[in-house]
């Protein structure tokens, strides 16, 4: 299995001798330290993801910092068509770029992407662990203009790491 927490981890420590270009494409914020939102489900990957950065720009995704995570039963999408947006269950964490909203549904451990023009949300069949690692090592199949662009800036952060250490 692929570490996509040291990915994480490099990317956060090399991301300011990164090109300007990608850091202006990709930007990533440090870890804040600020508690978890209080009545939120978390999972390990979510603490271990927030332990090391407050969120960013990784590929077609815009992961929300901690004081941004909400439960999409209190907000607008609470009265929306789609999934049963239970208290407690839910996570709202960010969105995709086309703007879906990336949620997470803690009982099923399963990451989706929702828009309200959508009946249905758009199951990922990732659990979160799976999407991030996902999320940090992109197919290398993959023919969207952003996840190549990402997939270069991933192996630009590698090769910035590999030349000038930490």
């Amino acid at each position: 299995m692929r570490d996509w927490r040291a990915r994480l981890e490099m990317w956060v420590d090399v991301w300011d001798r990164l090109e300007e270009l990608t850091r202006d494409c990709f930007p990533v914020s440090r870890s804040s330290g600020l508690p978890w939102p209080v009545g939120l489900p978390t999972c390990p990957a979510l603490t271990d993801f927030y332990a090391r950065c407050d969120g960013g720009t990784f590929g077609a995704y815009l992961v929300s910092p901690v004081s941004g995570l909400g439960d999409p039963s209190a907000g607008w999408l609470a009265g929306s068509p789609g999934p049963d947006l239970s208290h407690g269950r839910w996570v709202e964490f960010g969105s995709h770029e086309f703007g879906h909203t990336l949620l997470w549904n803690a009982d099923a451990d399963e990451v989706m992407l929702y828009s309200p023009d959508d009946e249905e949300p758009r199951r990922l069949k990732r659990t979160m662990e799976a999407f991030l690692e996902r999320l940090f090592y992109p197919s290398a199949k993959a023919s969207n203009e952003t996840t190549v662009m990402w997939a270069g800036a991933l192996a630009e952060a590698e090769a910035v790491a590999k030349a000038g250490g930490d």
